[in-house]
């Protein structure tokens, strides 16, 4: 059943690949067009998409390549782009699972620099779960919120 679920999601995510590409080619300026543009008080950028949500989606845009390359193995299963990290996770929440979710969405910037402007994100709410792809593998990561409750789930 699990199997079954993932190749479901697999094909919807291939036919799909021409958004996957837009993402990883955009420049950040053009995210604006995703939800209202904010500046940090030193004139960086970050967007945020309010949809009432009590949810908060996160990714970052930035990228240490500057040359946009892409391919793709269908044999394997397996897209090969250095620009993944984390438009993967931006196209992903963006493209993929708004359509069947609501969520607040944060796209960042300068997180590769040690320096995201995720920091000046403070637009009063509590969210109850925020969550990012920016991960390698199947594991999730807890941080400060771990317990066995939620190791569980």
């Amino acid at each position: 059943m699990k199997e079954e679920l993932l190749k479901k999601e697999v094909k919807k995510f291939y036919n799909n690949i021409d958004s996957l590409i837009n993402i990883i080619a955009m420049d950040i300026d053009e995210f604006c067009a995703y939800g209202f543009s904010h500046a940090t008080e030193d004139n960086r950028k970050f967007y945020f998409m309010d949809n009432e949500a009590d949810i908060l989606a996160v990714a970052h845009l930035d990228t240490v390549q500057q040359t946009v390359k892409f391919s793709m193995d269908k044999k394997n299963g397996l897209i090969h782009s250095p620009q993944l990290d984390d438009r993967l996770g931006a196209y992903i929440i963006l493209e993929h699972l708004l359509r069947d979710m609501n969520y607040d969405v944060l796209l960042t910037i300068d997180e590769e620099k040690g320096r995201s402007t995720a920091r000046s994100f403070n637009n009063g709410k509590k969210y109850n779960w925020m969550f990012s792809f920016d991960r390698r593998g199947t594991d999730a990561v807890m941080y400060q919120y771990e317990s066995p409750e939620m190791i569980e789930v």
